[in-house]
């Protein structure tokens, strides 16, 4: 089991870096030498180097989200309780009672358990909504392995007031900018726990990103920074001809070097490979 996870998390990194969907390959990409280091002398996954817990969220290198910004309108802070204990994760508020995420944020938690915190683009405030339904994406069995780590969330009521909401990338071929977004709430270092906070940085789509059928791959050895430890189900976001769209749904980060598990590279979920899905349980064409 361990040498096929071994072969499965080689290939997810050879698959893209490969990848000719791009019109250019990753600057900064990881080497196969340091995926190395990913794995202990016995062949076998450090899993204390593969961070998809949601203990914390983060974006390094990321400036703070300001108070007129529409990222405050749709990316929310989602409160899990388990255990007696409280985690967070970020999620992608697509219409007035849905929230996109990442599958292992809320597997096996009852929607009570489950808060969407949203902010306001007019006053400095925070509004905490209850869950209604959760939606886990049917081939996400758990792993990473399964490439759907992908979760829908209702809210038991429809927000009153308009906002600005984020639409859905649909094909990768609609991406007109080479601006991306990445957006979510946390620390700013490996080392610091100050999270709750919304920030955002940005990464070039053609240097930066790279994309393989049902994921995305994120470089963040470049000093424009990245996603962090537990920083699950936060949006990628490019630009559709000026209209601000989710591309990928953040799962997890990679530590290719001791201690830097936030300056090496992440992996999302692809919108636009389960937009069926998506439209399905939204009953949109959003």
């Amino acid at each position: 089991m361990l040498r096929s996870i071994l072969k499965f998390k080689i290939l997810i990194f050879l698959s893209l870096s490969s990848c000719s969907t791009l019109k250019t390959a990753l600057m900064n990409s990881p080497t196969v030498q340091e995926l190395e280091k990913y794995l202990d002398v016995q062949g076998k996954i450090d899993e204390s180097k593969k961070y998809q817990n949601s203990d914390i969220s983060a974006v390094i290198n990321g400036e703070e989200v300001l108070l007129e910004d529409p990222l405050r309108d749709s990316v929310v802070l989602i409160t899990i309780v388990k255990d007696q204990k409280t985690s967070v994760c970020t999620g992608a508020l697509i219409n007035k009672k849905t929230v996109l995420t990442a599958a292992h944020c809320v597997h096996g938690s009852s929607s009570k358990n489950l808060k969407a915190i949203l902010l306001d683009r007019s006053v400095e405030k925070k509004e905490s909504k209850d869950i209604d339904k959760v939606y886990v994406h049917p081939d996400y069995d758990g792993t990473t392995q399964s490439f759907s780590d992908l979760a829908i969330l209702t809210l038991k009521e429809p927000l009153k007031r308009e906002r600005l909401y984020l639409s859905l990338v649909k094909d990768i071929s609609a991406v007109t900018s080479d601006e991306v977004i990445l957006a979510g709430y946390g620390v700013t270092d490996e080392s610091l726990r100050d999270s709750m906070t919304l920030r955002k940085v940005k990464k070039s789509f053609k240097h930066e990103i790279y994309i393989r059928e049902k994921l995305i791959g994120v470089g963040q050895k470049a000093q424009s920074g990245g996603f962090c430890r537990g920083d699950s189900g936060a949006p990628i976001i490019v630009k559709s001809n000026n209209v601000s769209k989710v591309i990928g749904i953040n799962s997890f980060t990679v530590e290719l070097e001791e201690g830097k598990e936030c300056h090496s590279a992440s992996v999302a979920v692809s919108i636009p490979q389960n937009i069926k899905w998506i439209h399905q349980k939204t009953n949109s064409n959003l």
